[in-house]
């Protein structure tokens, strides 16, 4: 499995709200890509930095979704969110509470 990073930093700590809404409008979108196995979006407490996890079956479902979010999205510069950083990773290990 490959799992594609991406930081984003988030304009003022108001616009977190907003940052939520786009993710709820998006990642129903990601969940059809082929490839996809999981995501995980999470935000740095008061910290104005959010990360999204994206996992994916193989590397070339991953690098395909890399190049997707590599690229600005609708919305982004309304709700001042920036993109600052997308890597590509290989999943080494998964671990699960059972």
């Amino acid at each position: 499995m490959f799992a594609v990073i991406t930081a984003w930093t988030v304009a003022e700590a108001g616009v977190l709200a907003q940052y939520r809404e786009v993710r709820t409008q998006l990642i129903p979108a990601v969940e059809h890509l082929a490839g996809f196995v999981a995501g995980y979006a999470t935000l740095v407490p008061n910290g104005g930095t959010a990360y999204e996890f994206t996992v994916f079956d193989s590397e070339l479902a991953a690098r395909a979704y890399m190049r997707r979010v590599g690229q600005d999205q609708p919305g982004q510069v309304q709700y001042g969110v920036q993109r600052s950083e997308v890597t590509l990773v290989e999943v080494v290990a998964v671990t699960r509470a059972e």
